[in-house]
This record gives structure tokens, C-alpha cells and sequence, in this order.
């Protein structure tokens, strides 16, 4: 059964997997605003999965939706907002 992460930037849903790692979905709707915003925060959230997986736990999938607020906020403080959100959420289950 998977669970869902709700913060004002965007949501976080998670799911066991039968794989041995962890995987990744990022989606942007065109509500963020245009292309070049919408794939500047997609390579970031891939970035931040690449250079953080050991805050990810390994066999889960996980899915990161962009809500609105995401377009207001820089490259650290998402990074930041990222770590301390999934670092929480899985001391508090795990």
C-alpha cells in the first residue's frame, strides 16, 4: 500500500516495489508555468534523487508531483525542503 507526502511545494507518494533499488517519477503540469520552468524543475528533481539516494529507502518507488507554489522557490531551498521532508517522513515510519 502506498503513502502520500502533501507539503505546500509538492506531494510525495510512495510505494514498495519488487525492485532492489529505488525509482523515480517526477510530474510538472502546465499549470507551473512554461516549458523551459517545468523542465528546469523536473532536471532538478531528478538531480536531487541522483545526489541523495541515501535518504531514499532502497525497493520503493517513489513519485514527486509539482504543485504551484514549487515555481516560487530556488534550486538550494528545494533541496533543503526535499531532505528534511523525506528524512522526516521516514524516521516517523520506518
Amino acid at each position: 500500500m502506498g503513502c502520500k507526502i502533501v507539503t505546500p511545494h509538492f506531494i510525495i507518494c510512495y510505494m514498495e516495489n519488487v525492485h532492489s533499488h529505488a525509482r523515480l517519477g517526477v510530474t510538472v503540469s502546465k499549470k507551473i508555468g512554461n516549458a523551459v520552468l517545468r523542465n528546469k524543475l523536473k532536471r532538478y528533481l531528478r538531480e536531487f534523487f541522483r545526489n541523495n539516494k541515501n535518504i531514499f529507502k532502497n525497493n520503493y518507488d517513489f513519485s514527486i508531483i509539482a504543485r504551484n507554489k514549487i515555481s516560487n522557490i530556488n534550486h538550494e531551498k528545494l533541496n533543503l525542503l526535499l531532505t528534511n521532508t523525506i528524512k522526516n517522513e521516514f524516521n516517523e515510519h520506518f
